[in-house]
């Protein structure tokens, strides 16, 4: 059964609540506990002006900062004193600054080698290693190697290579080559929340080649050839093996079976930002057409009503549409690494004090509107079948932690899908962004069908690391209203 839908706009309102006080009173109390241990505070001169002294505060004002300074900000400053501290060592320390030196290697720093891991209970709780390789054998080319081991001995691995200006012409050229042992992996029933375990050791091959469109600028075409040679079978427990079902076939969707999935995909690209991993200006339109060769599915374990072998071929259709506002009169939104500095001794030195005076109008409009980023990604997905109810399973867009619902551990599938996505960023650091994020999905059984109670809701916040020309991963925490919690650590980018 598809799940009840929720209250969107009473979501939307309480997550924009809750996330305001995060990042409003987090900072505030990075340096309260430092300020009321400390005998005498230091205040510099230009900003002793500022300061309104007990004695010149207006009676109402003292009123509306008391409960302030004596309940919320011990309570706040208690709460949140985990968290705080590391801050505040981080930021004093470089902390930062060094963890980058610490993983990187080479002459020109164009090594990376770093550890990830997700501590998700259960059989997902996996601990992993990524190493990243610029210039590896030739000037403009990158490799990427990921290898993931989880807690119940599955892995998965990936192998990725990619070379600009090919024999020195405007092609670029790109191959990826993926692998799973999987025993907890899984099949979804289109349109519902139902699941169903299998095991999975696929094989992927890929490769894509993309050339500017001569004569327009920022305008690109994509060819990407993918191959992926699926291996699933019933998994350990007989008790989430599916035999039957009122609307799915396990025949026909391939399920527990081993078939060959072959696509050629053409992309259309328009892309005028600014930088590619850490966009803050312009627009990137994609449309992408492909079509699926399905061989005939084998080796089911299971027993199965025979049927006439029907034509698993399908074919689809995307469309992606992303757009970035540079916020305030910052010409850029990347720091330098004296404005980093700068931003550190800030976090560091903040006092309770000082936050008061925040709240003038000018503060508060740099504070909220200056140096930020808003990113807007639209995502629609539709997919059709050669002969209806024939495609196999992993066909469907699917949506989930990855897209567009951060704040959904479950996923759920259908022939149709679209999302649209609104991110808030700040620089926290040279290479750290903090994000606030809100998204809406809608999907449906009908490209031109959709209804109001199909429509989700998911908000968070996290954070990004990235260099200008990289990207390493991201962690957030992600809602469904006040329903669960969803922890994300990825290296794929938010937008992909």
């Amino acid at each position: 059964m598809i799940e009840k839908p929720e209250n969107n706009a009473l979501d939307l309102s309480r997550g924009f609540l809750i996330c305001f006080l995060i990042v409003f009173l987090l900072p505030f109390s990075l340096n309260a506990t430092e300020v009321n241990d400390s005998s005498e505070v230091q205040v510099p001169s230009e900003k002793m002006q500022d300061t309104v002294s007990e004695e010149e505060r207006p009676v109402w004002l003292e009123m509306l900062i008391w409960p302030f300074s004596n309940i919320i900000q011990p309570a706040l400053s208690a709460a949140i004193y985990p968290v705080s501290t590391p801050l505040k060592y981080a930021f004093k320390n470089s902390v930062i600054d060094k963890g980058v030196n610490l993983i990187s290697f080479g002459k020109e720093k164009n090594i990376f080698i770093y550890p990830t891991f997700n501590l998700t209970p259960g059989s997902s709780t996996e601990m992993g290693v990524v190493y990243r390789h610029r210039h590896l054998f030739f000037n403009l080319d990158y490799f990427v190697f990921n290898f993931s081991l989880f807690a119940n001995s599955d892995w998965s691995t990936s192998l990725r290579y990619t070379k600009d200006k090919v024999l020195n012409t405007k092609f670029f050229f790109g191959a990826r080559i993926g692998m799973e042992a999987n025993r907890n992996s899984s099949f979804n029933i289109p349109l519902t929340y139902e699941s169903f375990t299998q095991t999975d050791s696929s094989f992927t091959l890929e490769s894509r080649i993309t050339h500017p469109l001569p004569q327009i600028k920022n305008w690109s075409a994509t060819l990407l050839f993918n191959t992926r040679f699926v291996n699933t079978d019933i998994p350990d427990v007989n008790d989430s093996i599916l035999t039957s079902h009122p609307t799915y076939y396990v025949k026909d969707r391939g399920v527990y079976q081993d078939f060959t999935d072959k696509r050629l995909q053409f992309s259309i690209q328009f892309d005028d930002t600014d930088l590619p991993f850490v966009p803050s200006k312009g627009s990137r339109v994609i449309w992408n057409l492909g079509y699926a060769w399905v061989s005939e599915y084998s080796d089911l374990n299971i027993e199965a009503p025979w049927r006439k072998e029907k034509n698993h071929d399908y074919y689809y259709f995307e469309f992606i549409y992303q757009h970035y506002f540079l916020l305030g009169t910052s010409k850029q939104y990347l720091l330098s690494a004296s404005e980093a500095r700068q931003q550190r001794q800030r976090y560091a030195d903040f006092s309770w004090e000082e936050s008061v005076r925040l709240w003038e109008p000018q503060k508060m409009k740099d504070l909220f509107l200056d140096r930020k980023v808003i990113a807007l990604q639209y995502r629609f997905r539709n997919i059709s079948e050669v002969e209806k109810g024939a495609a196999p399973f992993h066909a469907f867009p699917a949506l989930g932690s990855k897209f567009p619902l951060r704040g959904y551990n479950s996923t759920l599938v259908a022939p149709s899908l679209m999302g649209l996505s609104l991110e808030y960023r700040w620089p926290v650091d040279r290479y750290i962004d903090g994000v606030f994020f809100n998204e809406y999905a809608l999907f449906s059984d009908k490209f031109y069908s959709w209804k109001s109670e199909n429509l989700r809701n998911s908000w968070g916040l996290g954070v990004r690391v990235r260099s200008p020309d990289m990207f390493f991963f991201r962690g957030q925490i992600g809602f469904h209203g006040f329903h669960g919690i969803s922890l994300i650590i990825t290296i794929a980018p938010e937008f992909m």
